[in-house]
Formats: structure tokens, sequence, C-alpha cells
């Protein structure tokens, strides 16, 4: 909706004004006392238009709490239950997915994103890996994401690829001095305390 910059500006502990169309940004979403409720990715898709990636086991609760903060012109649209992801991580991740989508990804910078087709569906393309390693998150309908799955084992194959669950990647963001929500970041601790000044943005 037209009012989403504003109402998201709001929301958020970053200043999004100045957020392109294509970009990424990692953000809080504090609670009145300065706590954290989540940590959350927002995507500009359009001029009207972003995709908020939250933790799941919070998705509830934040969109609870964007419909109690709801202001202006804007709706909610919840894609959780259509959307799959999978994260593809590491030195070659690049050119497994470009390979699979069969376009070049290397305009895909850090914390932008592109879209792409898979198998006829229009897919999104991201590059803000959550593991310290470069790669590419590919979000999905949940229709196609077994195809896909199969897709990146086999064309994976000769670079090495290998599945690995979220407890591997909680390993790496351990090492990349990461944090995550309900360990570092909770209701109780604020962002400053967890030491993300940086994606605070006081003015």
């Amino acid at each position: 909706g037209s009012g989403v910059v504003q109402f998201l500006n709001a929301l958020l502990s970053r200043n999004i004004l100045d957020q392109k169309i294509g970009e990424a940004r990692y953000a809080l979403v504090c609670n009145p006392e300065g706590g954290v409720k989540d940590d959350i990715i927002a995507y500009h898709q359009g001029e009207d238009q972003f995709l908020l990636v939250v933790n799941a086991s919070n998705r509830e609760k934040i969109l609870d709490w964007m419909d109690q903060n709801k202001a202006g012109p804007v709706d909610l649209d919840d894609q959780t239950e259509n959307t799959s992801l999978l994260a593809v991580q590491g030195p070659r991740a690049e050119a497994v997915v470009s390979s699979i989508v069969k376009q070049d990804l290397s305009p895909v910078k850090f914390y932008t994103f592109s879209s792409g087709q898979f198998m006829g569906e229009e897919v999104v393309l991201s590059r803000t890996g959550y593991t310290g390693e470069d790669g590419f998150e590919v979000f999905v309908p949940n229709e196609k994401v077994q195809d896909l799955w199969r897709e990146l084992l086999s064309t994976g194959q000769e670079y090495g690829i290998l599945p690995a669950g979220l407890g591997a990647r909680d390993l790496l963001r351990l090492e990349m001095g990461y944090p995550l929500y309900g360990h570092e970041l909770t209701e109780d601790i604020s962002p400053l305390e967890a030491g993300l000044e940086r994606f605070v943005d006081l003015d």
C-alpha cells in the first residue's frame, strides 16, 4: 500500500526511507520497552511493496504486532503457508543457483535480491545468507519446493553440495558472531545490549 514505507519506518529499528527497490535490510522489531520482538529482513520489492521475512516461531506474534500498529493505507498479506525457502550457502552457491534458474546472478550483490524462473514459476533470489558464507536463498511456491530440492542436489553434485540443517547453520552463525532470536535476542534484551547498535537508527 501507499503508506507502507512510513508504516515500516515506524515499526522497524532501521531507517528505510532511503532503501532502494531490490535492496534487503536487516532490522529489529522492538517492544515499547526496547526489547526485541524479532529480527527480520525487509525486502523492498516495489514502490508500494515490501516482503518481510521473520523467524517462523515468531510469525503470529509479529503479524499481530503489525496489525495492532498498522497505520495509513497498508495491507498485510501473509504468504507463509504458500512459500518455501531453501538456502544454498558456500563459495559455489552462485554457480549452482545460476545453473538452475539459467541466469547470471553475479549482479546480485550482498543484501540485494532479484527474481527468476524455476519450472515456470517466479522465484525470489536473495543474497543475505546467515551463515557467514556467501550464498543465495530461493523463495519458491510450496508445490515446487521438492522439485527445487532434487534439482539443487543433482546440479550441485559436481560442486560437492551437501544437505545441512539448522544445527549446522547455528554453528556457523556462532563463529560469525551473528545473534539468534531466543538466545542473544529476546523481549528482555535490547538491540543495544546485544551489541547491535549499527542496526538502530536513533534519528
